[in-house]
């Protein structure tokens, strides 16, 4: 069975990168497509104590461009 594409996860750490550069370089080697993959946790968990700077909705937003932000770069990169 082939591979259609290569996943990379990423969190936007130095080892992250590091890591997309060896996707990247499979990708090439088996002529497939990299899928570029972070995960987000709620902006309340468990450990909520009812302290916030910022509304769960505004942290959110907040994330949510810093994300997208964050891989549009990535994508640009590659």
């Amino acid at each position: 069975m082939r591979t259609q594409e290569v996943l990379c996860p990423t969190d936007f750490s130095a080892t992250a990168a590091h890591a997309l550069k060896y996707a990247v370089e499979m990708a090439n080697l088996y002529q497939v497509d990299i899928r570029l993959l972070h995960v987000v946790s709620p902006a309340r968990s468990a450990h909520f104590y009812g302290v916030a700077v910022e509304t769960p909705a505004t942290l959110e937003q907040q994330l949510a461009e810093f994300v997208e932000q964050k891989m549009q770069s990535l994508q640009q990169e590659m």
